[in-house]
């Protein structure tokens, strides 16, 4: 009774949300090396030739593309250590609702503001397929959300529904027969994938579910014992910020010592970046060469304090950045946090992306999390191959029947 049970919610939800549990698969398994096509495809904006040349002091790079741009803010500015990688600024337009801005990478030797990105918009569309189903809508997040939900419980019933075969032929059951033919072969084609591939399912499922519901999230911060970042702009205009931009004023909210009271105050941008270039100077002689790329958080200054969050030599994966603050009135070091001294819970929260999309694993894991991405495109395809067959016998077994 149970099995049969189990059996019938296997095949209702496969039925149901199958097809979107393959959109979600392929479009995973595409987003799993975007960065490494990023880069191969856009070696020449990404990468430069330094022909033994120094690169611009940071006043003179931000300056040089302030003139080049005059109606943007520029909120960062990322520098990379090794000295044949480009610069990449973080802008901000009058009509900007995008808090992260728009990325543009710059020749660090010239200033010259470099092509966007090919590839892009496929990228953006990928991912845009993958948390909405091809639209912004709560609808088609909500029928993400189920299908990973869905995933979840297929895998486990699933597990449940192939764990007496694997008891007692445990190493047939994990491979797969290919002289087999017809609804044997599907059979095994589809459970045996599903073995191999349960763990990388199950943890892109209860990760991707961080994106998808707000109570999930507010759980797992509760869980790890770290507390909810808030969102919040540096700005409140940017219609303003960017009018300010073109007059070399930078609009900053400067917490006053008369008690709790904020106040907004403008900063000349050319002074921005000589703080910049001075705390620039001071981040190398304090990490010590221990970096491959620093970004300087220019939206953030409050006249005082000047942030850089920074990748280590070697990160443990791609979101284990540390974070570098200067205090400018000072000229010192004011705090210095790094990943590996975080607690475990700190590093799990930041840790949600990596263990997403395979990141954290390292190559090894982007492979094998491409491969399960995939995988959920064939459960589809042999599970609906299977019902259909299983559909066809039951009609002929009615006809015989009522013969």
């Amino acid at each position: 009774m149970k099995k049969s049970f189990w059996f019938q919610i296997h095949w209702l939800l496969g039925i149901v949300l199958g097809v979107i549990i393959a959109i979600i698969g392929v479009t995973g398994a595409i987003l799993s090396f975007r960065s490494e096509i990023s880069s191969f495809i856009n070696k020449d904006i990404v990468f430069v030739q330094p022909n033994g040349r120094t690169p611009l002091a940071v006043n003179e790079l931000l300056e040089k593309v302030s003139i080049k741009m005059p109606d943007f803010k520029i909120n960062s500015l990322t520098l990379a250590s090794e000295p044949d990688k480009t610069a990449k600024i973080s802008v901000t337009g009058a009509n900007s609702t995008n808090m992260r801005g728009k990325i543009y990478h710059i020749d660090p030797y010239t200033a010259e503001i470099l092509p966007d990105l090919r590839g892009e918009e496929f990228f953006m569309l990928m991912v845009k397929w993958h948390r909405w189903l091809g639209d912004y809508t709560i609808a088609g997040k909500q029928l993400v959300a189920a299908a990973t939900v869905a995933l979840i419980i297929l895998s486990f019933t699933g597990l449940y529904l192939y764990f007496p075969l694997m008891k007692h032929k445990f190493l047939s059951s994990l491979t797969i027969d290919f002289k087999k033919k017809g609804r044997g072969f599907l059979y095994k084609l589809h459970s045996v994938f599903g073995i191999w591939t349960l763990i990388f399912v199950l943890l892109m499922s209860f990760t991707g579910l961080y994106w998808s519901y707000e109570w999930y999230r507010n759980g797992l911060y509760w869980l790890s014992g770290v507390e909810k970042p808030t969102m919040h702009r540096m700005l409140s205009n940017t219609n303003q910020t960017a009018q300010n931009a073109s007059k070399n004023k930078i609009d900053v909210e400067i917490t006053q010592t008369n008690g709790s009271k904020i106040t907004t105050a403008s900063i000349g941008t050319n002074e921005i970046y000589l703080a910049a270039t001075q705390a620039y100077e001071l981040f190398k002689e304090t990490v010590n060469g221990d970096y491959t790329a620093a970004t300087i958080m220019l939206s953030q200054y409050n006249g005082k304090l000047l942030t850089f969050n920074y990748y280590p030599l070697n990160p443990a994966h791609s979101r284990a950045t540390n974070q570098l603050q200067i205090n400018m009135e000072k000229n010192k070091v004011a705090q210095h946090s790094r990943y590996e001294d975080k607690k475990l819970g700190e590093k799990f929260m930041s840790s949600i992306f990596p263990l997403h999309s395979g990141d954290f694993f390292g190559i090894t894991g982007l492979v094998l999390y491409c491969f399960s991405s995939l995988a959920m495109a064939l459960f589809a395809i042999t599970g609906y191959m299977l019902y259909y067959d299983r559909f066809v016998k039951n009609r002929k077994k009615a006809k015989r029947k009522d013969a």
